[in-house]
Order: C-alpha cells, then sequence, then structure tokens
C-alpha cells in the first residue's frame, strides 16, 4: 500500500487530471461528438478511480481498460485507446506515490531486458525508420500499451497481492468472454449488430464476436486465455471456487467458439495439452481434465460447430489456397525482405505498413494496409537482431523459469502458477500467426505470469539459504 501521505496528493492530481481532461475534450471535439467526449469522460473516471484501495483500484482500471482495445479516441491526429489513457493516469498517481515515499524504483534482469526492447523500439524508429515522426509517435503508443508489464512488477509483492490481481484478471476475462457471448446470441436471435462482426468469416454467413476488442480473432485469443486459466484452476485447485471455476470455463470457452478464430481455438488446444501433461507428471487425476475439456468442447461444437467446420476445412485440404493463409505469407515474406534493409537496428515500429504496399500485388486493395501476422518477424523486422535477441532472451529466462517451477511448486502455489502458464501459451501459439505485442492484455499476462515466477524463485532460495527456519507465509517479488 502506498505511504498515508500520498493519499491527499492522488485525489487532487486526479482532479486536476479530470478538468485538464474536460477542456481537452471541449477544445479537440469542435464538432461536439458527444461519442468521443462521453468516452473521455468515462476513461477519466476510470482514471480517478485509481486511488480507490491503492493499488488495486489502479490495477483494476488498467486491467479493464486493456479489454476493450477496440475504442478509441483521436487526439491532435493521435489514436488513443482507453489502455493508453488509463496507463497515463495511473502513471502519474504511481509515481506520487513513488516521490513521496521515497521508494527506491529496482529491476531485475526479466524487467531489464523489457525496458531495453522499449528503448530499442525508439531507437530504431528515430535512426532507421523510413518516417521517424510516425514510427516514433507509434513507438510511444507500443510502449504506453506494455505500461501494464511494469504497473503490475512494481505495484506490489506477496502472495496476497499477486492472487488479488489475479482474481481481478479473471474477472474481467470472464466479463469480456461473457460480454462477447451476449453479442453473439443477440444477433442470432433479434439480429442486433453489436460487439459482432457479420462479413469477418464465411462470407457473412454468420457473425463472429469481437465483444470490445479489436476484431473476432484478438477476442477470441483473450476468451481462450482466460478460458483455459479456468481449466488450471478447475483442474489444480481443490478449495470450494471449484464449481465457479467449471462454470467461468464454459462461459469463456462459449465465448471462443463466438469468435469463430481458428488460431484461438488451436492454441486452446494446445495449452489443453499442456495441462495433461503436468498434470500427469504431477500425479493428479486427469479425469478432471478430460471431462471439462470434453463438456466444453462440446458446448462449443453445438454451438458453432458446422461454423467451425467450414472455417478449418480449407484449411485442411488446400492450405495454400487459404485466402487468410496466403496473405499471411505474402506479408510475412516481404516483411523478411525488408530486414535486409536495417538487419541490426531494424526499421521502425509498425513501420511495415510505410514500406508495404497491397497495390502492388492487388491493385483494388490501395487503402489496405500492410500487417505482419507473426510476432517474431515483427519483432525482426521493427527492432532488428538487437531487440530480437533482447525479446528472445526474455522469453527463454521466462520459460525457462517456470518450468521448473511446476515441478516443484507446492500444492498452493501450482493453480496459480499453471494457469498463468497455460494462458501464456495460448498467446505464445498465437503469437505464430499474429502479433501480439500490440495488445495491452497480453502484457498484462506476461507481468503476472513473472511477477509470480520471481516470488516463488525468491521464496525457494530463501528456504535453501536458511532451512533451520522454516518456510515463511509470504513471498517477496524482487
Amino acid at each position: 500500500m502506498g505511504s498515508p501521505r500520498v493519499q491527499p496528493l492522488v485525489p487532487a492530481l486526479a482532479g486536476l487530471a479530470l478538468i485538464a481532461e474536460i477542456l481537452a475534450a471541449r477544445w479537440l471535439a469542435p464538432t461536439h461528438n458527444l461519442v468521443w467526449e462521453a468516452c473521455v469522460v468515462g476513461c477519466t473516471a476510470l482514471a480517478v478511480a485509481v486511488n480507490v484501495r491503492w493499488p488495486f483500484g489502479a490495477l483494476f482500471a488498467m486491467i479493464a481498460a486493456t479489454a476493450m482495445p477496440r475504442y478509441s479516441i483521436t487526439i491532435g491526429g493521435w489514436h488513443a485507446r482507453p489502455e493508453h489513457i488509463v496507463g497515463g493516469f495511473v502513471l502519474v498517481a504511481w509515481a506520487s506515490h513513488v516521490l513521496a515515499s521515497k521508494k527506491n524504483v529496482r529491476l531485475n534482469i526479466l524487467d531489464t531486458l523489457i525496458f531495453l526492447y522499449i528503448l530499442a523500439n525508439y531507437l530504431s524508429s528515430a535512426t532507421t525508420s523510413p518516417d521517424p515522426s510516425k514510427t516514433l509517435r507509434w513507438a510511444l503508443l507500443a510502449s504506453l500499451g506494455m505500461l501494464p508489464y511494469f504497473f503490475i512488477r512494481l505495484f506490489g509483492t506477496g502472495r496476497r497481492y499477486l492472487k488479488n490481481v489475479f482474481e481481478i484478471l479473471l474477472a474481467v476475462g470472464a466479463l469480456e468472454a461473457a460480454y462477447g457471448v451476449i453479442c453473439f446470441v443477440a444477433n442470432g436471435l433479434f439480429g442486433t449488430g453489436f460487439g459482432v462482426n457479420r462479413g469477418f468469416y464465411l462470407h457473412g454467413r454468420i457473425a463472429a464476436a469481437y465483444g470490445s476488442q479489436f476484431e473476432p480473432n484478438t477476442f477470441g485469443v483473450y476468451a481462450g486465455a482466460a478460458s483455459v486459466m479456468f481449466l488450471a484452476l478447475y483442474m489444480f485447485d481443490s478449495s470450494r471456487r471449484r464449481p465457479w471455476y467449471g462454470a467461468a470455463l464454459l462461459v469463456t470457452a462459449a465465448g471462443v467458439a463466438a469468435s469463430l478464430a481458428r488460431e484461438a481455438v488451436v492454441a486452446c488446444a494446445v495449452a489443453a495439452v499442456f495441462l495433461f501433461y503436468w498434470a500427469n507428471r504431477r500425479r493428479r487425476s486427469v479425469g478432471r481434465l478430460l471431462t471439462s475439456t470434453l463438456v466444453a468442447g462440446t458446448l462449443v461444437a453445438l454451438l458453432v460447430g458446422t461454423a467451425l467446420e467450414s472455417r478449418f476445412k480449407p484449411l485442411i485440404t488446400n492450405p495454400a489456397g487459404d485466402p487468410t493463409t496466403y496473405v499471411r505469407l505474402i506479408q510475412d515474406k516481404a516483411a523478411l525482405r525488408d530486414v535486409e534493409l536495417h538487419p541490426l537496428l531494424g526499421n521502425g515500429t509498425d513501420s511495415f505498413q510505410l514500406l508495404f504496399h497491397w497495390s502492388d500485388y492487388v491493385p483494388t486493395w490501395a487503402s489496405v494496409k500492410g500487417y505482419i501476422g507473426n510476432t517474431p518477424i515483427m519483432v525482426l523486422h521493427d527492432t532488428g537482431m538487437l531487440g530480437f535477441g533482447l525479446f528472445f532472451v526474455f522469453a527463454l529466462l521466462l520459460a525457462r523459469r517456470t518450468f521448473r517451477l511446476m515441478s516443484v511448486a507446492s500444492k498452493e502455489d501450482l493453480p496459480l502458477l499453471a494457469a498463468l502458464a497455460a494462458g501464456m501459451l495460448v498467446y505464445a501459439a498465437t503469437a505464430m500467426v499474429a502479433d501480439v505485442t500490440i495488445l495491452g492484455f497480453f502484457w498484462v499476462q506476461v507481468g503476472l505470469l513473472t511477477s509470480v515466477v520471481c516470488s516463488l524463485d525468491a521464496e525457494r532460495k530463501r528456504i535453501v539459504q536458511a532451512p533451520k527456519a522454516g518456510p515463511r507465509n509470504g513471498v517477496a517479488s524482487q
């Protein structure tokens, strides 16, 4: 918790920020767009709420904001999403706590690697970009999207803190999935259009839900990560909450189905196999896993079985002829050619849309922006071997420490660790066909998993160094 001396300061800052936001809304919206102003006031209200039960009010606002990236406002030509706006307010509130309490900010090796990766984005955007003014702007937006990682890492320590943040993540994930399912069902029953995209798949024969996400793919991946986390908790947790975890599993699985996203379905299957492996290795009954997976799979089949079959059929029978696969291969190949321009530093954040033009391939697609649908290629393209190396070493170290801890984690710690690892695996599998680094909720997952891993590592080291003292109740995150 923050120092008591800080408490009067944060509301004052939030109040001043509220006034500034409202004045900015009037100045930047000469057309008096009520939707725009309502978005500003709503996001500001979330930012003011960051002082409620610090730091959990701030983290709830941040995690909730990352679940609604579809909505944005334009500020001086900048497209700011809720996570950018709320992140700015949370950053100011956190800085006031740090300054007033005179606490030192410490970064470990994993945090340092992420920080250096952010700097690599700015370096390439400023020095080797085809248009530094644009790529530096995109680098700033990207770094704002990564703030949740540092917020979670620096706001607190201990088991209670980590579990509270985890519960916020689960609650927001379940609510977002439920909203997407409601949108999907409402479209089927009443023909409504909110939260769904009818022309996204299968030539508009069936609507695909996106909830408050960018589009159906990101919604499916988000719901999928939540789904496998609830699956892990249902499997490994022996508390009275298990029935609730089972119910949430069905809701989030229905969210995956409503998205019609192939990558989400495949990623969830990979994560389920991962959990099956660890259940068997830790000598846990796999019957519960098989039963819950079968029930969730049956629900998915009943909801959209025929539609999903139509989505997967082209990929299985003729992969090269699948339009989505073909488009991604063209862009990935072009991105790899761009790497040769600046192999060490890359071409700048999100610079692919400046270098790639669909009109060179399909004249009628002149207005379509280029997009790299593969995270490793995107990192290599934008930040070169420098940024790719930093990102790869971070991922390797985190994966290594996670798997090592899962082998020795206690019965109390295993459900949390397994759930976060399974959710992370969904994002890792999706990274092969999408850029997950632009998603704020991805960095929430990474930050929380990193905090749990560092905390458990620190606890194990204390036990080894002082065996006579016995285990402690708390867990310190370093």
